[in-house]
């Protein structure tokens, strides 16, 4: 090949790397947002169960722990 081809598809892939990056990093921050949201969300839950249960705070972390050993966080899913 020619070296002029050569630089031209050099280029054409250092704009598609460019690309990439650009969509993992967007792709970064809508996963950021998303676990704010969810951390909100919890932190909501949490408080209104405080107020409705007032044992709540202090059977939390036995119900946390009970849930953590019976389950991998990575197995559980929308469908259970």
């Amino acid at each position: 090949m020619e070296e002029k081809e050569l630089e031209g598809k050099l280029h054409f892939l250092e704009k598609e790397v460019s690309a990439l990056e650009d969509g993992v990093e967007n792709g970064k921050l809508t996963f950021k947002g998303d676990i704010d949201e969810i951390k909100i969300e919890l932190e909501a839950i949490k408080s209104y169960l405080k107020e409705i249960h007032p044992d709540f705070k202090k059977k939390f972390p036995e119900i946390k722990k009970k849930i953590t050993l019976e389950k991998n966080p990575e197995w559980i899913s929308d469908d259970e």
